[in-house]
Formats: C-alpha cells, sequence, structure tokens
C-alpha cells in the first residue's frame, strides 16, 4: 500500500498527488489535506503536525497505539475533523506497526466559516437560499454565517487525495436561471446575486 499526501498547484487549485515513502521503521503521518497543528496521541504522546501536515517519529518501535486528538489553532480560523485513515479505517484509535507498517494518512474533513450576503433588489433578510454540493444541502439567510465544508481526505483506490467541495445555488427568486457556484475559504463572503 502506497500513502500519498496532496498539496495545490497556486495557478490551477487542483490537488497533485506525491507519494510517501511506506518502508522504513518509525511513524510517519501524513493528513490530507495538508495541514499544520492537527494532534495525534502515539503511545501516549501528543504529537503536532508540522506546515507541511506530517508527523515523523522515526525512534518510536514496536506496536503503538494511535489515536487522533483533534485540531488546535488560535486564533480558529478553520475547523478540522477526522474522517478516514489511507488504509480505510474510520476509527479515530488503532494501532500501528511502527517496525514496518507505520507510514499512514489521516484524511480529515476541512471547514472554513463563511458568510452569505445576497445581493439585487429582491434580497432580504428573509431570503433563503439553499447551496447544495455533492457532500450536503445547506440553508443559509442573507447575511447568516456558517462553518462550511471546503475540502475533505478521501479515499481513492489505494490512497487518500483531496476532494474539494463545490456549492451551487439556486438563484433566489427573480434571479438569473444560472447557478451561482462557491468553494468556501478562510473567512470568505458569498455574495449570490439576486438580479
Amino acid at each position: 500500500m502506497t500513502t500519498s499526501t496532496t498539496s495545490s498547484t497556486p495557478t490551477s487549485g487542483v490537488p497533485v498527488t506525491k507519494p510517501i515513502p511506506a518502508t522504513g521503521p518509525g511513524i510517519r503521518i501524513q493528513a490530507v489535506p495538508a495541514l499544520r497543528d492537527i494532534q495525534v496521541m502515539i503511545d501516549g504522546t501528543s504529537f503536532t503536525t508540522n506546515a507541511d501536515g506530517v508527523i515523523d517519529a522515526p525512534e518510536i518501535r514496536g506496536s503503538v497505539s494511535v489515536r487522533y486528538l483533534g485540531y488546535s489553532a488560535s486564533p480558529p480560523l478553520q475547523q478540522v475533523g477526522f474522517r478516514t485513515w489511507s488504509d480505510g479505517s474510520t476509527a479515530p484509535s488503532r494501532r500501528l506497526d511502527a517496525d514496518g507498517q507505520g507510514h499512514v494518512s489521516l484524511g480529515v474533513d476541512l471547514r472554513y466559516r463563511v458568510t452569505v450576503r445576497v445581493s439585487g433588489a429582491n434580497g432580504s433578510p428573509s431570503t433563503k437560499l439553499t447551496a447544495s454540493s455533492a457532500v450536503e444541502t445547506l440553508t443559509f439567510t442573507d447575511g447568516s454565517t456558517r462553518w462550511v465544508l471546503s475540502q475533505r481526505g478521501e479515499l481513492s483506490e489505494d490512497r487518500l487525495t483531496v476532494k474539494r467541495v463545490v456549492y451551487s445555488f439556486d438563484p433566489p427568486r427573480g434571479g438569473s436561471a444560472q447557478k451561482q457556484r462557491f468553494t468556501a475559504g478562510p473567512e470568505d463572503l458569498w455574495l449570490v446575486k439576486a438580479t
């Protein structure tokens, strides 16, 4: 089994997969998407992912307990939640063999806070908007703010890859016939056009 990391190219925004070597002793955990400040407990000791979303603990040996603890950053501009391990395990706690099978990827859900505003003559505070994606459907009113799923680490064949979540708004009454599409980013403002 090969684990992988993903990153986005700034010009296209398309996730690119880079393999992580799956050999050697110790524990290596790669967060997908690659995020810093994710906490994982390994054999009773807390570790935090670095700027590349990696925890390296080459000194650990034997069969060890591993547990996803959460995300720690201040101020919390994003929410991060456990999703899956690269071998398909969906339990946050598990055991790894640091003497040969200790290299895994940790898939997480990444959410950002988004505010939705309606522009145009028909927008009012009571206007309800529905945003749909392949993952979830959300309801907003004009000016409302909520945490919205932006990216998630998804199992694809034998590795984790980053899946970006795109939301489509049906236009408010009196709005254009074309759906408007958005992907959540840090402290985003989604301006939905009603005219």
